[in-house]
């Protein structure tokens, strides 16, 4: 846990923050024209942010624009809670200007303000957002997007898409609430207009679910050929599903038993593989450590360990250190 250190980088463009849990996130809003990139999903269900998430750049009453970089790597923040029904500009941020922020995932999050009211930020002005993807629910009076609650100059949102309801509020969009000018561009994007209940939007598409679930829509749209830095995918496109980012592993664990991997969805549990899972089977249904793959299997039969308690000291098992992440299989111990 890095709480509020970052895990590595230095916030330059090159060597960017590294961001692996709820409080290195919050830290974001110490240094606004940083660059910061994620290496695991972030749960705000801790406390304090399950009490309510302060916008970044919200000080007081009023803001200072992000004007760094967040790149989500595929990645997802979930559980994104503010109430703030009488504050202008809510979101993750506040409001985003000449900044980029992409490859972004936000789940589940229950967003109210009183005006330009959107999950990811409240305003994005001279800003490029891009591959992000948010659910939840918002509220509030005016200016309500299921991305951006309202977009200005020179912006440019490009295969983004929310699935998110819009309960109280008027001057709503599915995607964008609002534009203040008419220079931004919105291009391969979309919302679930079902979901949404919003026939309307500062750009993008409104689709049905059963759109949505296609994935040759997307794939027309040219998502399939999105890359992260390290040239995996950015999006799992699969027929019966939204597309989702490449480490979106929510409700998705392989189990093992006898000698056959499972995993729990809609109600049952279903096979993956009865040998050892593929490289794209582990990604595909949730493993962000791939070290499996890398495991040496030695097994040690007829031969017996011999310690004493002076060689082993009080607590420890093996002499040596064991790596883990090697996945020892111990059939057999016997201590004297």
């Amino acid at each position: 846990m890095a709480d509020g250190s970052f895990a590595g980088g230095n916030g330059t463009k090159d060597n960017p923050y590294l961001i692996e849990d709820a409080f290195d996130l919050d830290a974001v809003r110490n240094n606004l024209k940083s660059h910061y990139r994620l290496i695991k999903n972030i749960d705000l269900n801790i406390d304090p942010f399950n009490k309510g998430w302060t916008p970044i750049g919200q000080t007081g009453t009023g803001y200072t624009s992000f004007e760094g970089t967040l790149d989500g790597y595929s990645h997802v923040v979930s559980n994104l809670i503010i109430n703030q029904s009488k504050l202008n500009r809510v979101g993750l941020f506040a409001r985003i200007d000449n900044s980029l922020v992409e490859n972004l995932g936000i789940q589940d999050a229950n967003v109210v303000g009183d005006t330009y009211v959107g999950i990811l930020a409240g305003h994005a002005e001279s800003s490029t957002i891009k591959n992000c993807i948010t659910t939840g629910v918002l509220s509030g009076n005016s200016d309500i997007g299921g991305l951006l609650g309202s977009v200005g100059a020179s912006s440019f949102i490009d295969k983004c898409l929310t699935m998110s309801v819009i309960e109280i509020g008027e001057k709503t969009g599915g995607l964008i609430g609002t534009s203040w000018r008419k220079s931004s561009s919105v291009t391969n994007s979309f919302w679930d207009k079902e979901i949404s209940g919003e026939v309307n939007s500062v750009g993008g598409v409104g689709l049905t679910t059963e759109e949505m679930k296609n994935p040759q829509t997307f794939i027309d749209a040219g998502w399939e050929h999105e890359l992260n830095e390290d040239g995996e995918k950015v999006w799992i496109l699969k027929n019966g599903e939204y597309p989702r980012l490449r480490f979106d592993t929510k409700d998705k664990t392989l189990f093992l038993n006898n000698n056959k991997y499972y995993k729990y969805k809609d109600k049952q549990w279903k096979e993956v593989s009865s040998s050892l899972p593929s490289t794209d089977q582990f990604k595909e249904h949730g493993m962000e450590d791939l070290s499996v793959f890398n495991r040496n299997v030695q097994p040690i039969t007829n031969n017996p360990f011999n310690m004493t308690s002076e060689e082993t000291d009080e607590g420890k098992l093996f002499k040596t250190k064991v790596d883990l992440k090697k996945f020892f299989d111990l059939r057999s111990l016997k201590i004297k």
